[in-house]
Parts: C-alpha cells; structure tokens; sequence
C-alpha cells in the first residue's frame, strides 16, 4: 500500500454518479498535490455486480425498473471468490428511451468480454476501468481489500485482535452503539471464548459462503488453515493506518467511519488517516417519459368523493349537524346515521360513472408517481449517462 497516496473505493460494480465523484475527486486531489491515487475494490462484500438495474418502458409506455443479470448469481459468496463462468448479452430498451441507455449497457456488456480476471471481483473492476480510461489521465492503483490480511501490518492487528477478544469486541461494541444503524454487534461467548466473534469473514471451504469470524477461525487463520477476510470496519482501519494521506468517502461511509475511529483509537491505538466525504446527484434525462402531472388527479380526491359525492357543500354538512345535535345514543341520532349512510350510498350509486373514472385515474396516479421516482432516481449506472453531460455535470459538483 504505497504511503502519501489519495485513496478512495468501492464494492466492485458500475456504480452510480454519486460513486464516480469520489473518482473525479481522487484524480483531482492527486494531481493537485502531486502524489499517487488508490482505489480500494472492496471484493470481500457479497454485492450482485453483475444484476444490473436499468430504465425501460414497459408495454404502455410507462417507466419501469428492469434487470440485466450479465454474470450468475452466487448469494452469499464473495465477489473475490466467484467464478465468471457466463457473461449474458444485454437487453434492448425501449428507442424512445435516450440513446445513452443502450450504449450504456452495450458498452458494459463488450468491456465485460474484453476484461482480463477470472473472478466476478476482477473481470468487473477491470471492466469498469477500461470504461474510465478515457475519462482519466492520472493512473489509479487498484487495491483489493481481499489480499489486505496478507500484509505484515494487518497481521500484526490480527495477533492483537487473538490475543485480546473480549476487550476487542467491548470496545467495537461501544463504538458501534455510538453510531445506531452503522453494523451489528459482535457477539461475546464468555464460557466459551473461541466462540466469541472477531471482525472478519470466514469463508466456508464446502461453499465459498462468508460468515461471522470467531476466534477459533482467526486462530486457524494465523496457522494458514482458514481463509478469513476483513469486515468492513477493520478493512479500513488497515488501510487508513498505512500512510494515506485521505481516505475518499461518500455520505455513508463518511458517517460510519467514525466507528472505525472510536474502535481503532481505544483498541488498536490508531490514530486514522482523515475522512473526506464527496458525493452528487446526477439523473438520467427521463422527464419526457412520465406523464404530466397537471393532468391527473389530486392525491385523496377518489377518497374525499366516495365519502362526501354530493356535489354542493351543504347537503352532507346538514345531515352531519343533524346527527350532532341529536342525544349521544338515541333512537334518533341511530336513525339519523343510517338516513346519512343510505343517501350516501344512493348519490354515489348515482355518480358511478365518474366514481369510476377517478378510480381509473386514480391508478394512474400511482403508477405517474413511480414514474417520476425512477426518473430522479441517482442510482443508475454510470455508463447509462451521456458520457459528456455526465462528466459536465461531475466537473460542476466537485469543484
């Protein structure tokens, strides 16, 4: 892991804008300050890189979400461990999507075909930076979280982890409880401690699967009889201890790497490279695909007309008031409630008709705003964009 380096990374996919900025600033940083820049393709996750979501239209001429499985799936096996056995041609959208869409996804498709690596983590990696290469000038080492256990340093931060596990989890514990949401506790056995968890993965050697480590695994770790990767938290603990500058974030792994700073300082005694948080929102050019709004109902109006259809303001008002005024529990107000419930159903009977036609338009109301969410959606793939608007819109967010 070169020391002075601007790092940054990712699970190993084609990622959305938002990911692409942590990129454009890493190149950025890099050459500002003249130093080199490191991507780290986090391949210890069980991510699906190769189901691969795009916009189409379906057969009324509505946004919908589709998927592209370019590679199998493997669930719950390492993206470093999965074998590209088959890589399936991409879907035909719709033509009246922009042209983008299915370059995009041919384009994926040929750098797949063309990627040197035999597992899912390295042939998309290698993809996705065959894709990027016109669009950077500064070289990016890649840095696979997988191989990080095999350092001299890591190793030493394992014998740690082994020779003090309760306290290691108690003090993970502390700084995951610090920020909620951000991982699961790890586990303590206090009667049987080879069964307490650690924080790395232990790959099963029948199925490639991961699970919770337990001392027991990072022991037969250390001795070369087990695999075991690094969770997430300890990943980064690595690599920002190493001699980087600063580590590249997004919104999200800026907010949870202040676990790692907690766990590493009270435990590891690290102090961690800084955290700088980068992201965008940048969208397809979909507008055109929705249906205008102005034409269709208001949210709530088929409710408010199956329960008030007359059509001047007065006649339910009076029926209500009535009701209210007669004795809590009488023969009267009874009988004033179901004078209230037969005319209703009787006025509505008579506006059948246009009940119908607001329920009508009602359904495409909901299917109009699903519409409009997959339009603004910021999580496409990036080689979905128009390669020119996308870096315009990147340049403008990052600097």
């Amino acid at each position: 892991m070169p020391a002075g380096d601007i790092l940054s990374g990712h699970q190993p996919c084609f990622y959305h804008p938002g990911i692409l900025a942590k990129r454009c600033a890493l190149e950025e940083l890099a050459r500002r300050d003249e130093v080199g820049c490191s991507w780290l393709v986090v391949d210890q996750d069980v991510n699906e890189p190769g189901s691969i979501e795009f916009p189409d239209l379906d057969d009324r001429g509505r946004l919908t979400r589709r998927l592209w499985r370019a590679l199998p799936s493997a669930p719950g096996v390492p993206t470093c461990h999965r074998r590209v056995t088959t890589i399936t041609p991409p879907p035909r959208v719709s033509k009246k999507l922009p042209g983008s869409i299915q370059d995009g996804l041919d384009r994926m498709h040929q750098a797949l075909v063309e990627a040197a690596g035999d597992t899912v983590s390295e042939r998309v990696a290698a993809a996705n930076e065959s894709l990027l290469a016109d669009w950077f000038q500064t070289p990016c080492r890649l840095i696979r979280a997988s191989t990080l256990l095999e350092t001299e340093h890591a190793r030493d931060l394992l014998e740690h982890i082994r020779s003090e596990p309760i306290e290691c989890a108690r003090l993970w514990n502390e700084a995951v409880r610090a920020v909620p949401r951000s991982a699961r506790e790890l586990r303590v056995n206090t009667r049987s401690l080879e069964e307490t968890e650690v924080p790395v993965w232990s790959i099963d050697p029948n199925d490639g699967t991961r699970r919770p480590g337990l001392l027991r695994d990072l022991t037969e770790a250390l001795k070369g009889d087990r695999v075991i990767l690094p969770r997430a938290f300890l990943m980064t603990a690595i690599v920002r201890s190493a001699g980087y500058r600063v580590m590249i974030h997004g919104t999200g792994g800026g907010r949870y790497e202040a676990v790692t700073d907690q766990w590493a300082r009270t435990f590891l005694g690290l102090e961690l490279a800084p955290i700088m948080v980068v992201s965008a929102t940048v969208t397809l050019p979909l507008g055109a695909c929705t249906p205008d709004a102005s034409l269709l109902p208001a949210p709530g109006a088929l409710r408010r007309l199956e329960h008030d259809p007359w059509p001047d303001t007065t006649h339910k008002r009076g029926l209500v008031e009535a009701i209210a005024k007669a004795p809590p529990g009488s023969v009267l107000r009874r009988r004033l409630y179901a004078e209230l419930h037969e005319a209703r159903l009787e006025q509505a009977a008579a506006i059948s008709e246009r009940i119908q036609q607001l329920k009508d338009a009602t359904k495409d109301l909901g299917e109009a705003m699903k519409s409009r969410d997959l339009a603004g959606d910021r999580t496409w793939p990036w080689p979905l964009h128009e390669p020119h608007r996308l870096q315009e819109s990147l340049a403008a967010k990052t600097e």
